[in-house]
């Protein structure tokens, strides 16, 4: 920002008393220098803000707008130390820019910030209103600097669960979302979340398919003519299972569509096909018009070998096909995309097999069709020796030759014989082949001609994934999880290899595409596959879970239990609150003994004493104790007793004498505890609902109860309890106490539910319930979108364990969630902490360094400067207040525009 447009916004900056020759457009590299010295040095000498503040004041009047010999600025030395209070100073009082870039990188201070590992300075800057969009002299922004930074165990894969997000043009219902509207950008499929195991989906005009791990088969989109192979030829505006395979219990590995046709390849090898079949694309001698079900296509019509286990399948809107290890086949409108002669028939009606496409079977090691990637006018085969056939204008080319690092083909558009199609229209594309090595490359061969080409980015990225459409609009995946679009420009000859003397021609010339518009696709950060339909409207892609690579997840063990122990402490702890008197008489000796029991439990574990109690009215029983008499030996009966309060029994220690004796008491230890027969005590929540309970019950598994009803609290004589929390998180407690475990936790989605239940079970000192509800929220819960808000829980109710994969997550998925701006529940400590965790564990941020010129002030020196001018500091926030009101008082758009020239007059060297 100009010092005239700063003063306009800002007012006069405030002048100290000093005797350096300097002005408001003082271009100093002196003062620059020192400048940023004094801030990198502010850790190591332990200058105090405030003194930064008025030596920077002292030092020079235009000290916010210079740049030092590599064009840094303070505000870019604050973010590279991390001071966000000096950063919210040099922006609030002084206007500095945040997307002021300096001259060595092209970095702006956030692109400093996130360098060198300072997530405080980071989310500081963007809300300043620093741009994340911004790129450096590489093409880099701020965000791809966190991701080039990702942990190296974070590997995304496809074999890891996956959730499926779509965007788009929705007009024709494929993508299964229920409305026809746009989506811009990518949004999570409701019926393909995370726990549906997702595998693939194929997208075409009308319809689309998708695969999941299970080997189950959804569909949706427009009906007519069968495509959807529901039975119905209805409209699927959500994605249902096709019903065929889940009668037949078929497993579907494959599946691949044309835009009026589907084709399915299940685990046996056998294919099916379903839809239109106007091109006699089906594959059936019968020539039906249309097929409303999956029907498996016999091998023999086209006199497949038996010993020939077809691998994959494939379609286009005219066409399809198979192949297996050693062949090609194909069926349709022969126009010149099936490898057939031109003078035959004009339609292939059953799968035929490509002749000079005929691997030969010598031995195992011999070469075997691997993939096939089916365009509109073309179709091309790639084999496990590196060969890439082209199958297009009545012929079989091969493309490429022992190239073996080729893992991914793809080719679209092509020419098609019109004379074929008798009058119908289709428009003519250029055919485009792509291919992907495996080293994240992808070359290009597109025209007539089959240009060689190498696809050339503006920054480095490492393909893992590509898809592309008819109109050129490329969309990438790269290695790091990020999508990107971008348009394939004009091939240029960049290079020439070698010369025949001969022919008097090239024998090579390299030559490079350069992608236009390079975007990245937001909100996809973990992502490992897209797909798009063949027009390029509507976009898929698989995302892995945010959990990939947070390894404190595996060092997480739930608490052990000690619900058997905590009753057997029963007899001692809450003898008081004990309403059976059982008087143990001795026959042998007549010696007796007192003890204090509890019928809930008495009553759950022994048909007994159930029979004993069923003559009482326990609904009253808190008022006297039951009286009983039994005649047992005292010891025997006293050791009888952990059997039956902690509900477990060691047979392999006791006694044939033993045993009789457990058999009169008719012990029964897996029975549950009634809640809701006899209860002593009922607690009222919050939302008016009342819940009865035994204290003995709560007293032993709860030290919050057992202090309560043991001591001379008003509670402890009271019936009537008031809790303020909702009685859906009581049942919830309630539950554990009784049955050690907690259902409603486990089953839960809402995430502010099992954060409720966490909260009281700490309130209560219940550990194992907090460790359950732990578990829960890191293993299903946790999302970027409320990570940062548990996190915050965590560290508020002393959840370490949950703390920890907090913290962990987060530094993992930084960039996604900085981008869905989800941490603005991050304290000032919260941030200092992720930013020592950020830079102790990935990659190289603790041994990053920023370098100083050696200008920087004597501890002594700048406590002097402080002493003599620290009333400057009174000024600046006079300054900071006046600035705030302006920028509340200026309207949006200004009325008049600033001249900047003085800036290029000025311009630091």
């Amino acid at each position: 920002m100009g010092n005239r447009r700063q003063r306009q916004l800002f007012g006069e900056v405030p002048k100290v008393d000093t005797d350096r020759e300097c002005t408001v457009f003082c271009q100093s590299l002196q003062h620059a220098s020192q400048a940023v010295d004094c801030v990198i040095a502010m850790s190591s000498k332990n200058y105090a803000i405030d003194e930064v503040k008025v030596y920077f004041r002292h030092l020079c009047w235009n000290f916010h707008n210079l740049s030092d010999a590599f064009g840094r600025t303070v505000l870019h030395a604050a973010a590279s130390v991390g001071n966000v209070e000096l950063i919210e100073w040099l922006i609030d009082a002084y206007g500095c820019d945040p997307d002021r870039v300096d001259g060595e990188s092209g970095w702006s201070a956030l692109h400093r910030a996130c360098f060198f590992g300072q997530l405080g300075a980071v989310w500081i800057l963007l809300q300043k209103g620093a741009s994340v969009d911004l790129k450096d002299h590489e093409g880099l922004t701020p965000l791809d600097i966190l991701v080039r930074d990702r942990v190296p165990w974070a590997k995304y894969l496809p074999t890891n669960p996956c959730s499926l997000h779509v965007w788009g043009e929705d007009e024709n219902l494929s993508l299964g979302l229920g409305s026809t509207s746009v989506a811009s950008t990518p949004k999570t499929h409701p019926r393909f979340p995370l726990s549906s195991g997702i595998q693939d989906i194929v997208i075409e005009r009308f319809h689309s398919a998708f695969l999941t791990k299970q080997a189950t088969v959804f569909v949706s989109g427009h009906g007519p003519g069968g495509r959807l192979g529901t039975g119905d030829g209805k409209d699927l505006m959500v994605p249902e299972e096709v019903p065929t395979f889940r009668r037949v219990n078929t497993k579907i590995v494959q599946v691949a569509a044309g835009q009026d046709h589907t084709i399915f390849l299940d685990s046996e090898g056998n294919v099916f096909t379903c839809g239109s079949n106007k091109y006699h694309q089906l594959g059936f001698s019968a020539r039906p018009e249309k097929l409303l079900e999956p029907q498996l296509l016999n091998p023999k019509a086209f006199l497949l070998n038996i010993l020939e286990s077809i691998q994959g399948v494939g379609a286009g809107k005219y066409h399809s096909a198979l192949y297996t290890e050693r062949a090609l086949y194909t069926w349709g409108l022969n126009a010149g995309q099936l490898g057939h002669p031109k003078y035959g028939e004009r339609f292939t009606v059953l799968p035929r097999k490509v002749s000079a496409i005929d691997l030969p079977s010598e031995n195992i090691s011999s070469p075997s069709i691997s993939a096939i990637s089916c365009g509109e006018g073309a179709i091309a085969v790639l084999t496990t020796d590196g060969d890439v056939y082209l199958v297009h204008d009545y012929n079989v080319k091969k493309v490429v030759s022992k190239q073996k690092d080729i893992t991914k083909i793809v080719v679209v558009g092509g020419n098609i014989d019109h004379e074929r199609l008798l009058g119908e229209s289709s428009k003519c594309t250029d055919l485009k082949l792509l291919t992907l090595s495996d080293t994240g490359y992808i070359s290009l061969w597109e025209g007539r001609e089959l240009l060689h080409s190498r696809v050339h980015f503006e920054t480095v990225i490492k393909v893992a994934d590509f898809a592309l459409p008819i109109d050129g609009s490329l969309h990438i995946v790269s290695v790091m999880g990020e999508v990107y679009c971008c348009y394939i420009g004009r091939s240029v000859s960049t290079e020439m290899v070698g010369w025949s003397s001969k022919t008097k021609s090239k024998k090579h010339c390299s030559r490079t595409v350069t992608v236009n518009n390079l975007r990245r696709v937001p909100h996809l950060h973990r992502a490992v596959a897209v797909r798009c339909d063949p027009r390029g409207k509507r976009f898929a892609a698989l995302q892995n879970s945010a959990n990939v690579g947070v390894r404190s997840l595996n060092k997480c063990d739930l608490e052990k239990s000690r619900s058997s122990e905590e009753f057997i402490e029963m007899t001692e702890t809450a003898a008081n609150l004990s309403d059976v008197h059982v008087t143990c008489v001795s026959p042998e000796t007549g010696d007796s003994r007192q003890f204090d029991l509890h019928s809930v439990i008495l009553r759950a574990r022994s048909a007994y004493f159930r029979k004993i109690l069923s003559t009482y009215d326990l609904a009253e029983s808190y008022a006297e104790r039951i009286e009983i008499r039994i005649e047992a030996d005292c010891d025997r009966f006293a050791s009888l007793l952990p059997m039956i309060y902690g509900g477990i029994m060691d047979s392999a220690e006791l006694l044939p004498a033993d045993i009789e004796f457990l058999q009169a008491w008719e012990l029964d230890f897996g029975a549950s505890i009634e809640r809701d027969f006899a209860t002593d005590v009922r607690i009222q929540c919050s939302d008016g609902e009342t819940i009865g309970a035994h204290r003995c019950i709560l007293a032993a598994r709860s030290e919050y109860f057992r202090c309560m009803f043991t001591s001379d609290w008003r509670e402890a004589c009271n019936r009537e309890l008031v809790m303020p929390v909702p009685s859906e998180t009581l049942r919830a407690v309630l539950d554990f106490m009784y049955t050690d475990t907690c259902p409603p936790v486990k089953s839960s989605l809402d995430i502010n539910f099992v954060c409720d239940v966490l909260a009281f079970a700490d309130h209560l000192l219940l550990s194992r319930l907090k460790s359950i509800c732990e578990n829960e929220l890191f293993s299903r819960l946790i999302t970027v979108q409320t990570v940062c808000e548990v996190f915050e829980l965590a560290k508020c109710y002393q959840a370490d364990k949950l703390s920890q994969v907090c913290a962990d997550f987060i530094c993992v998925n930084l960039t996604a969630i900085l981008e869905s701006q989800s941490c603005e529940y991050l304290s000032t400590d919260s941030w200092r902490g992720l930013s020592a965790e950020y830079r102790a564990d990935f990659r190289d941020c603790h041994r990053r360094i920023i370098g100083g010129s050696g200008h920087d002030p004597s501890k002594e020196h700048i406590e002097a400067i402080y002493k003599m001018f620290r009333d400057i500091l009174v000024e600046d926030d006079t300054l900071i207040e006046k600035a705030q009101n302006q920028r509340l008082a200026l309207p949006k758009v200004f009325p008049t525009r600033f001249s900047t020239a003085h800036e290029r007059r000025f311009r630091p060297l």
